[in-house]
């Protein structure tokens, strides 16, 4: 039996537009603080603590919530349309496929099922139309994706993504592999490296080509991100950090003309290219809440150019780019952070299920993105129609135990 949410997508969308969610908040404990254990209460505080930039409290709530309960359900609109399977796994809200957002205008019922690497036998599944495996690729996810790649023959037919290997693929050290001798497409080389062994290599006199960019191994979103410019500036970040492993990766100049960065987040789904957004800044690291384009009319027109004109423009230039990415990623639904290169060939910087899409900015501020966002999501929603194949029906599993 699941449980009713009130939904990630409802709950963003309220902390995103700064709505006071004190009563939200208030009602949620007053129904986790009865003798009956309210999973679904639980999950929903968890993801408030989450986007009120608490996520250790966050994690251990949520910890709560999947310990007493797996199934979960969110309505949107009226209901009445797809069930929609979704496979998913503990973590933030980078940790599995957005689907929430994607559906945010839709009238479909979402079940959740959380799995996690120490299940033995396939999670008997509730009644629905159409599934997407949503677990994403990180390290600590990996265990969790090889073992839903033994039981991908074992699922229902119609999932979306049904491919954990190829999911495991797309981590920042292994997706360059894909893209060995893509004409326009160019994923620059990651190397996993321990601290001390990086010492080693910096010492020797041919041993690392400036600038370079470093991390720590499996970092998103700039976190601990630094552009190394020369043997000081890496002898300084290994004196500072913590972290036991790291990510090198070469530099690539990828200014426009005008000396600004443009980094483009492109959703594919079943084989076509959908803007999601453009960010436009001064700083190589480009992310689009550090590119402030709230406070810049000129980028947020450059931006706004760019989506309206995306398939006539971008996606035509691109999409010979398009069509190598596509066929070596080989998944349903997946999403790109890329920049432009001066001779015209697509630098791709990461490839993952997990970006988050949505369409929270401000209609005030971001007009332009109203109708594009809105197109994307109904191509999503569309994806799902062409996978449902009725009468609906319940998948019993096995039940003996996968090695």
């Amino acid at each position: 039996m699941s449980e009713r949410l009130i939904g990630t997508a409802a709950i963003v969308r309220a902390a995103y537009e700064q709505r006071d969610v004190s009563c939200l908040l208030d009602g949620l404990k007053k129904r986790v603080s009865t003798d009956v254990i309210d999973a679904a209460a639980l999950l929903d505080i968890a993801t408030l603590l989450e986007v009120d930039g608490q996520p250790e409290k966050s994690s251990e709530i949520q910890a709560a919530a999947l310990a007493a309960q797996h199934n979960f359900e969110t309505v949107y609109g009226s209901g009445d349309g797809l069930r929609v399977l979704l496979i998913k796994t503990r973590g933030n809200l980078m940790a599995n496929t957005p689907v929430e957002f994607l559906l945010e205008s839709s009238h479909t019922r979402l079940l959740a099922v959380y799995v996690d690497a120490a299940m033995q036998v396939v999670p008997q599944l509730p009644l629905h139309d159409v599934g997407i495996m949503a677990v994403g690729e990180s390290e600590g996810n990996r265990p969790l994706l090889e073992r839903l790649d033994a039981w991908k023959c074992l699922w229902p037919q119609a999932m979306m993504n049904n491919n954990p290997q190829k999911i495991i693929v797309l981590a920042r050290e292994l997706l360059p592999s894909l893209f060995e001798g893509a004409e326009h497409t160019v994923v620059p080389r990651t190397t996993a490296f321990d601290v001390d062994s990086l010492r080693i290599l910096a010492s020797q006199p041919s041993g690392l080509t400036y600038p370079t960019i470093l991390r720590p191994f499996g970092a998103h979103a700039g976190n601990g991100t630094r552009k190394i410019n020369s043997a000081s500036d890496l002898a300084d970040y290994l004196q500072h950090t913590a972290n036991e492993r790291l990510s090198l990766t070469p530099f690539i100049d990828y200014r426009s003309s005008d000396g600004l960065f443009r980094k483009q987040r492109i959703v594919f789904i079943d084989g076509r290219p959908f803007a999601s957004h453009m960010a436009v800044s001064q700083n190589w690291m480009v992310h689009y809440l550090n590119a402030e384009m709230e406070h810049h009319s000129d980028r947020r027109d450059a931006e706004a150019d760019w989506m309206l004109a995306f398939d006539d423009d971008f996606a035509v230039r691109h999409a010979s780019a398009f069509r190598e990415i596509c066929q070596r990623i080989g998944l349903d639904y997946f999403g790109i952070d890329c920049g432009e290169l001066p001779d015209g060939r697509l630098l791709v910087f990461e490839a993952d299920t997990a970006m988050i899409v949505h369409a929270l900015d401000s209609p005030d501020l971001f007009p332009y993105k109203k109708a594009p966002m809105a197109k994307l999501f109904r191509a999503f929603e569309a994806a799902l129609h062409r996978r449902h194949c009725p009468p609906p029906h319940r998948w019993e599993p096995l039940n003996n135990p996968i090695d």
